[in-house]
């Protein structure tokens, strides 16, 4: 099922449910929306966010095409750039205190709208953190789908500017032996069913088509759980990408050098595959940054990245740290990486 500007039917599931619930937090090691419905909702690609307040640290944009310009795709007059942001949100499920989300909104949007992101993906988004988003990013669209069957679990909502970009095509496939069946895991071991979540975006000025995936792999590797997650996402980009350029955003709750790390990038071989992902960090010599803070201002472990695929470049790469007092944006730190193409 398809739910389109269903903002205030979540609004009222979540109401419904909020006097009685009680979840297991399922995530990242400090941390689940109907029948799996898609998050796609379409919203006013006039605005966005204001492009003076954008962070010195990211890449410039390139000036906005109008909407409805479509140019010859045979003519490219030159790389295109990207500003990828990947969230891990910190679901609303969580005793956090100060840190709850009503207080870290605000914080939230006010990074995304610095950050100027043309693709965001995030993690561990619940469906009210999914209208609220939306309702603070005018002229972004955004697609999804819960990882199970629960109209309250999780999902890895890809947002992306309406005003540039056209919808292709969108789907997610869950990490597991039977991809296409929702909820399914690798394991009982797992701690939580996973998915990867993608869409297919032309860019409207020049034709030029992308595939953007975002996941969240989960925290056990016992039974090469994430090793399988990582090795299932190599296989399935391949397929679904079909050779356009891409990228895979995400929380893989593993570091650089981990095994799954490995099989993303083609250092380690599982089951005869390895990929050809090329992490950002590697790639420009940047110093290691953490981005799993729990809350607090530091962060040794960097869990959350933006691979590429061969063939597109990245730029720049930097790790948000954000806070206001002890009112953090969330129990991550964002990643924003410069790519093009």
């Amino acid at each position: 099922m398809t739910i389109r500007g269903a903002g205030l039917m979540r609004t009222m599931l979540f109401v419904a449910f909020s006097g009685t619930l009680s979840l297991a937090a399922c995530g990242t090691s400090t941390g689940a929306l109907d029948a799996a419905p898609d998050l796609h909702q379409d919203v006013a690609p006039d605005a966005i966010a204001d492009p003076d307040v954008a962070s010195d640290a990211l890449p410039d944009v390139a000036p906005d095409a109008a909407p409805d310009t479509f140019a010859d795709p045979d003519v490219v007059t030159g790389p295109m750039q990207l500003v990828v942001m990947t969230f891990n949100l910190r679901n609303t499920w969580g005793q956090d205190g100060v840190n709850i989300w009503d207080n870290r909104l605000p914080l939230a949007l006010k990074v995304i709208h610095d950050a100027a992101p043309d693709v965001l993906g995030t993690q561990e988004a619940i469906f009210n953190q999914v209208d609220d988003l939306a309702a603070g990013m005018p002229g972004y669209d955004h697609v999804g789908r819960i990882r199970t069957e629960s109209p309250l679990d999780e999902a890895n909502t890809i947002f992306y500017r309406a005003d540039r970009f056209e919808h292709i095509a969108d789907d997610s496939f869950q990490l597991s032996d039977t991809p296409d069946e929702i909820g399914s895991m690798f394991s009982a071991n797992q701690n939580c069913a996973r998915i990867v979540t993608w869409v297919h975006l032309r860019e409207q000025s020049s034709g030029r088509e992308f595939v953007a995936f975002n996941t969240h792999f989960d925290t056990e590797s016992v039974d090469d759980i994430q090793v399988r997650s990582a090795a299932l996402t190599i296989t399935q980009m391949a397929t679904i990408r079909a050779g356009l350029p891409a990228f895979l955003s995400g929380d893989f709750n593993s570091t650089p050098g981990s095994d799954p790390w490995k099989v993303l990038t083609g250092e380690k071989t599982w089951n005869g595959v390895t990929g050809d992902l090329i992490d950002p960090w590697a790639e420009l010599h940047l110093l290691e940054q953490g981005t799993s803070s729990g809350f607090t201002d530091t962060a040794t472990r960097r869990i959350d990245n933006v691979f590429h695929v061969p063939g597109v470049r990245a730029t720049r790469g930097t790790v948000i740290q954000y806070h206001e007092g002890d009112v953090f944006t969330s129990d991550h730190f964002q990643v924003v990486v410069g790519l093009e193409f």
